[in-house]
């Protein structure tokens, strides 16, 4: 059914009815955001599918500042309210804010036949009233968000309070707010080119014949970025392995990495495969990727990729490195398959097997809130140090598997204290075969200014136009039977 006429049928557009879908089933459930996307665009037109985007991530990245006008709007507050109305109404005033500015009568009119059509009818008066108040009075309303107080800013800028206070102590006093600003806004598609296969310069020359405005990366020398929104199957090189989408942070870490030709090299938390494949190209046809992951569903996806871009130079499999993270769960929306608990111990198989093993381990993911916004709301301060407990579990566990003068790399899309220096002192502690390497002597001298005095990376969004990154590298050290690599 087309777009048209499922708006004569509804009298709502197909995009409006398809977001409020996702956003209250995200309220109910929770899950990826992404996955419901997935499922609630399959029908709708290219238009729709980018307006269902747009409305979808929006709304979960004000959500924080969205319910707190709501809270000054309403009688009661916004968690009483069911989740199919709570999210018409955030719907709503993100359309009216600043982001958004659709035109005010259409706001409403919309969000009044969304509640009949989804069956709320009997909130059309509470959801008509609410909208129009905030039309009047929203000056007075973001007098109340004003301030430099961590409260202030948390309102103002949607981000959890403890969010707020947990980055201003890792964050320069002046980079706090650029930071959480940066991160609300939506990223440009950033791809890495296989230059096995095709040239940066030969690329961008491709995506310009296409009519698309591409230019290169700033910090990493195989990236390239895309400015439109276009859908990544129909770019140029796609069916051939050209390229793969790996923002500019995750490509550094390929970079720190630095695999030589012929090298054996284990990815210990590979999918959806990124930084694998980067591996993969370092290796060359002479050398071998072992990717392993707690998902084998998310292992499919590295494997197809695979399957363009480098047939035969990845070897899978299904495996957690973790052992038991500690006490309670995460809320992570990736977890372990438990059926994966007791896998084949890999470590006890690859003794100091790999010249190169890198860690990406799952993490909070505060450094990629920009492209999954509705991590700021699942996640919970008490998760930190749970994170940190499974980060050591598949930081010692992976490290066995490190060949005396190896190199072990260790990365998270985060910068929490608990999973970046919190780990690497823990690690060391435990093992005093292996030192801390500065990775100014690793990557190319153009990124040496990514490189803190610890010797680790890190990268920011609000300085770097990247993902926030942590990057460690360790050596181990040599023994009777090794030699450098």
């Amino acid at each position: 059914m087309s777009s048209k006429r499922r708006r004569a049928k509804t009298g709502v557009s197909a995009a409006r009815l398809a977001a409020l879908r996702v956003l209250e089933a995200w309220d109910r459930n929770g899950g990826r955001a992404d996955r419901l996307l997935l499922e609630a665009c399959g029908g709708l037109d290219d238009r729709d599918r980018r307006f269902t985007h747009e409305l979808v991530l929006g709304v979960l990245r004000w959500r924080g500042r969205l319910d707190h006008l709501l809270d000054q709007l309403l009688t009661r507050p916004a968690r009483k309210l069911s989740p199919g109305v709570r999210s018409i109404l955030r719907l709503g005033l993100y359309q009216l804010g600043e982001e958004f500015r659709a035109p005010a009568h259409a706001v409403v009119s919309e969000s009044v036949t969304l509640c009949r059509v989804s069956g709320s009818a009997w909130a059309t008066g509470l959801v008509n009233a609410t909208l129009r108040r905030y039309i009047r009075e929203r000056e007075r309303l973001a007098a109340t968000m004003q301030g430099d107080t961590p409260a202030a800013m948390a309102r103002r800028l949607s981000w959890p309070i403890w969010m707020v206070a947990t980055l201003g102590r890792v964050l320069d006093p002046d980079a706090l707010a650029p930071f959480l600003q940066a991160s609300n806004l939506a990223p440009p598609l950033t791809l890495r080119v296989h230059t096995e296969h095709v040239s940066r310069t030969d690329f961008l020359e491709a995506l310009k014949a296409h009519g698309l405005d591409a230019v290169p990366g700033r910090l990493a020398p195989a990236a390239v970025v895309i400015r439109d929104r276009v859908p990544v199957t129909t770019l140029p090189g796609y069916r051939h392995g050209w390229f793969s989408v790996q923002d500019e942070a995750s490509q550094i870490v390929g970079l720190a990495v630095s695999a030589k030709t012929g090298s054996q090299v284990l990815d210990a938390c590979a999918a959806p495969g990124g930084k694998a494949l980067h591996l993969a190209e370092q290796v060359g046809a002479s050398g071998t990727v072992f990717a392993t992951d707690a998902s084998a569903d998310r292992l499919a996806l590295l494997e197809e990729s695979a399957r363009r871009a480098c047939p035969g130079r990845i070897h899978t499999a299904p495996h957690t490195w973790a052992g038991d993270p500690g006490r309670g769960q995460v809320n992570d929306p990736e977890p372990a398959s438990p059926s994966l608990e007791h896998a084949l111990p890999l470590p006890d198989l690859w003794p100091k097997t790999f010249d190169r093993v890198l860690v990406d381990a799952p993490c909070s993911g505060l450094g990629v809130v920009r492209r999954h916004p509705e991590i700021k709301w699942r996640r919970r301060q008490d998760d930190l140090p749970r994170y940190a407990r499974r980060q050591q579990a598949i930081l010692t566990h992976a490290a066995r598997a490190v060949r005396s003068t190896g190199a072990l790399v260790y990365s998270v899309c985060t910068m929490t204290e608990q999973e970046t220096t919190g780990v690497v002192r823990a690690f060391l502690a435990a093992n005093p075969d292996f030192h801390l390497e500065d990775l100014r002597h690793v990557l190319p001298p153009a990124l040496g200014h990514l490189v803190g005095n610890d010797g680790c990376v890190r990268t920011f969004p609000h300085r770097d136009g990247c993902d926030a990154f942590f990057i460690a590298r360790f050596r181990r050290s040599p023994d009777a039977s090794g030699g450098e690599q």
